[in-house]
């Protein structure tokens, strides 16, 4: 990855793997993408059955990712995919605290 000079593999994967789980995230979750999804979904069972695989759509969007890695759109997608995975860990945190609370309380 000729983009990233001075950073270590590790890093470089970890920023694709970022990219990958966000650009997956968007085009099997998020809503901007529903119409978009909706559409390929309506025309063909192969289109739901890859749309509704959690898997093939990461498999897909690592060879995007791979493709486009040297690009900003990379460092966009891995950002985002560090913030929806912070979110995730701190509601997670969130109910955990809130469930013990409720525990103590009763």
């Amino acid at each position: 990855m000729a983009g990233y000079t001075g950073i270590g593999t590790i890093t470089r994967l970890v920023v694709l793997a970022l990219a990958t789980f966000r650009l997956a995230k968007l085009i099997q979750q998020d809503g901007i993408t529903a119409r978009f999804r909706d559409a390929l979904i309506g025309r063909s069972e192969f289109a739901y059955e890859l749309l509704g695989c959690q898997m093939c759509v990461g498999v897909w969007s690592a060879g995007i990712v791979i493709l486009l890695r040297n690009t900003f759109l990379v460092d966009l997608l891995a950002i985002a995919g560090a913030q929806v995975f912070l979110y995730g860990l701190c509601a997670h945190i969130e109910r955990v605290r809130w469930r013990e609370d409720a525990a103590e309380g009763e």
